[in-house]
């Protein structure tokens, strides 16, 4: 089994981290409807690295290789490098 990337947040310490930054009064109702949508992507997000996951350990050398190329096309966003 590949060793762990340290730079990878788990799931666990995902739960730990906050959603959004604080907000005043004013905006909360909106804070609530944010943070609701943002556990959802959370949540989606860990689906799909689960999917991810399966694909390369038990798929296809050409579901492997197709997986790989489209990870090829993605690149950070430049602004947000790395995680707080």
């Amino acid at each position: 089994m590949p060793e762990a990337d340290p730079s990878v947040v788990s799931d666990l310490e995902a739960d730990s981290m906050p959603l959004a930054p604080a907000m005043d009064d004013a905006s909360a109702d909106m804070s609530e409807i944010a943070k609701a949508e943002l556990v959802l992507l959370r949540a989606r997000v860990i689906a799909l690295e689960h999917v991810l996951i399966a694909v390369l350990a038990e798929g296809s050398d050409r579901q492997r290789q197709a997986t790989l190329d489209v990870a090829d096309t993605i690149t950070p966003n430049p602004v947000r490098h790395s995680m707080p």
